[in-house]
């Protein structure tokens, strides 16, 4: 059954047009416009393993931020033309459209709620292809995707004994080149318990997720689930759960757990200190026993984080409330401004925080179960900041019942050299052993700039750029060098 008609999609756009032309006249709104010339150079266009095209890329790119943060009305919308012009090949000449949108609106005093977002950028389609980071690379294996999403939901503080979350979403995801568009619906109702229980806590939560697919059968993913908590001393609470998810989805004959079943956990929250904190848990579900755990470290100069997680998921899930600008790390440190397009720095190349990110899972409509330990690291002084990360993912698809594999580590170094300039050096690899059990790649990635304010609303950034590919994959092996120079104007 199609979930979201284009009657549906119709009554979204005009709720937010409607809703956004309504608000205007009411607030007061931040409008930024830009722009970014930029000229790159690239010996290796098209990633390629031989004859390599080499080539000069340039850019005007028209940018704007709208931004609106008051009590009951939160408004981040960000958008940028990419216009790139080859200098020898220009056949290769295009535009490109990066857009992130979020607004989110208290309809009735702390009752009533709706959020709105949406998203326009270009992914890699598949990672057996080559891997581009940006536009500039034209390899055949990009498309554009687009997500759109309309949330109302009821917010509401039952006095001091409990709260009440629940609402439905409508959601789009839209791909070119013939991939596998689909539609969601989601339901949530989430009841916690208030201050009142301040001793022994609780939590009833149940969601389903329809997706509707162009070219494969439609698939629901359910859970309910009852938390318990006991605050068993001033530092150490106890949680319990118990559910049942109730999934619908293909499978393949390798995968012999169904996609159903109950499920259990135990584990404690611990709070080490008031900067410092440890949360661990181990259980089952249908598809096998599991376990998370969450550690956080944060000090004056040092931030220590650790993590694993496991869930079940789908490409095309992971499109929804996507940040494509986003400018800082998960310390807060600053992204690679040659990558992070359309960040404050330098928005030349396209948006890589969602759309290029290297290590993602190519472009499905199967379902896999995720597994990902991740740590990182950050130190600060008075100039300088210093990051690393680290992460292993393990994804068991449910069709093929093969497993891919995903190792990779980032590091940056980020130099105040003076109130105007920075010097950025970072470095990432990624080793992916495919599903096949065969193919593997290491991919490596290093960049280094230096950005300079030239005045309040002009910025200038030069840079170098190196991509590896190193593959068993017949073909698959290419090499890059990049220099970038590039001006970012702003409307102040």
């Amino acid at each position: 059954m199609k979930i979201m008609t284009n009657s549906y999609k119709t009554i979204i756009v005009i709720s937010c047009m409607g809703f956004i032309q309504s608000t205007a006249q009411a607030v007061d709104w931040v409008i930024t416009p830009g722009v970014v010339v930029a000229e790159t150079y690239l010996d290796n266009v098209t990633l390629a393993d031989n004859n390599k095209l080499d080539d000069f890329v340039t850019e005007v790119n028209p940018t704007l931020r709208i931004t609106r943060n008051s009590r009951g009305l939160t408004v981040l919308a960000n958008y940028q033309m990419q216009n790139t012009l080859y200098a020898d090949e220009s056949d290769f000449n295009d535009t490109y459209h990066s857009f992130d949108g979020y607004v989110s609106a208290n309809v009735i005093k702390d009752l009533f709620f709706v959020d709105l977002n949406g998203t326009y950028g270009q992914q890699n389609i598949s990672s057996l292809g080559a891997m581009a980071t940006n536009n500039l690379n034209v390899t055949g294996n990009r498309t554009n995707v687009s997500s759109a999403r309309i949330k109302p939901y009821v917010d509401y503080n039952i006095k001091r004994y409990a709260n009440l979350n629940a609402g439905v979403e409508l959601g789009t995801v839209r791909y070119d080149r013939g991939l596998n568009d689909s539609d969601l619906t989601r339901y949530n109702f989430d009841l916690t318990s208030g201050p009142k229980f301040n001793r022994m806590n609780w939590a009833v939560n149940f969601y389903r997720n329809e997706i509707d697919y162009d070219q494969r059968p439609d698939s629901i993913l359910q859970r309910s689930l009852l938390t318990l908590g006991y605050q068993a001393s001033r530092k150490i609470r106890l949680l319990a759960t118990g559910g049942y998810d109730d999934n619908s989805f293909i499978t393949g004959p390798t995968i012999s757990d169904g996609t159903s079943g109950s499920s259990w956990s135990v584990g404690a929250e611990w709070k080490i200190s008031p900067l410092t904190s440890l949360e661990a848990s181990f259980g089952e579900r249908y598809y096998g026993k599991t376990g998370s755990f969450l550690f956080t470290k944060r000090g004056r100069r040092t931030s220590l984080s650790l993590s694993y997680l496991e869930d079940i998921t789908v490409s095309s899930a992971n499109q929804f409330g996507v940040n494509l600008f986003q400018t800082t790390d998960q310390f807060g440190g600053a992204i690679d401004p040659i990558d992070a397009g359309g960040n404050d720095t330098d928005p030349g190349s396209t948006p890589p925080t969602a759309n290029s990110d290297l290590s993602d899972a190519s472009i499905s409509s199967e379902f896999y179960v995720r597994k990902r330990l991740q740590g990182g690291v950050q130190f600060t002084t008075a100039k300088t900041t210093l990051s690393l990360d680290a992460y292993k993912e393990d994804r068991d698809y449910q069709i093929s019942g093969l497993t891919e594999k995903v190792t990779g580590a980032y590091g940056s170094v980020n130099w105040r050299i003076s109130a105007r300039t920075t010097a950025i050096l970072s470095g990432s690899w990624i080793n992916r052993k495919y599903r096949t059990g065969t193919d593997e790649d290491d991919i490596y990635n290093v960049r280094a700039y230096i950005t300079h304010l030239l005045r309040k609303n002009l910025t200038g950034l030069i840079g170098y750029g190196y991509l590896e590919r190193d593959s068993n994959i017949a073909g698959s092996d290419y090499k890059q060098n990049a220099g970038r120079i590039s001006l970012r104007w702003t409307y102040r």
